[in-house]
């Protein structure tokens, strides 16, 4: 499974912070090891495609060179030692970071029948002007 999510209004120290915060709580155990690239991911899984991993890249300082980004790998031992990782782990980082820990669940992310049929109008009125004109 493979989701990604773009954490570029928040300061690279708070989705530090968040990532930190949802491994002590849903990853206890885990520790994070930082790479250079995104290359680097397969270097560091024992020479196994299938060891599970999840990878994070956060923004990181400003520097003359531009914004730089920190990469940060977990990748399970072999054998399946080390904790196991939660197939939302990614959402619980993502809540953690946003303040919103009770989103964990997308059950809890759904909206009313009413409210999804009134934001289904709003969208189809803002799209309008975009529409292709029937013939």
């Amino acid at each position: 499974m493979e989701a990604e999510l773009s954490a570029e209004k928040s300061a690279g120290a708070e989705a530090r912070e968040a990532l930190e915060a949802a491994t002590k709580q849903h990853l206890a155990g885990a520790t994070f090891k930082r790479i250079s690239s995104h290359e680097d991911v397969a270097d560091n899984l024992n020479d196994d495609p299938t060891t599970p991993y999840i990878y994070f890249e956060i923004p990181g300082d400003l520097s003359a060179r531009g914004r730089q980004i920190e990469r940060f790998l977990y990748a399970a031992l072999p054998n399946g030692g080390g904790p196991r990782i939660p197939i939302n782990f990614g959402r619980q980082v993502a809540c953690q970071l946003l303040g919103c820990e009770d989103k964990v669940d997308w059950r809890q992310c759904q909206d009313s029948k009413e409210g999804e049929k009134k934001l289904a109008l709003t969208l189809r009125e803002i799209f309008k002007p975009f529409q292709v004109k029937g013939k």
